[in-house]
């Protein structure tokens, strides 16, 4: 099982926290999605992306895939 972050924007479309951007901590494709196996990890990244692009348009959390 692994874990990714996702983004449900106001419309319900989803978006994963893309591996290729930590950076900037973009959001895109499922194909292009940051993945743990960690819980503990997922959620010190929930954490990380709720303070730096937290706000009213967008909702983030934990989802298992794969």
């Amino acid at each position: 099982m692994a874990y990714a972050i996702v983004e449900v924007d106001g419309d319900g479309d989803k978006f994963y926290l893309n591996h290729s951007c930590m950076s900037s901590l973009s959001f895109g494709s499922e194909d292009m999605a940051w993945t743990t196996n960690d819980k503990e990890k997922a959620d010190l990244m929930l954490f990380k992306v709720e303070k730096k692009r937290g706000g009213a348009d967008s909702e983030y959390d934990i989802e298992e895939i794969w």
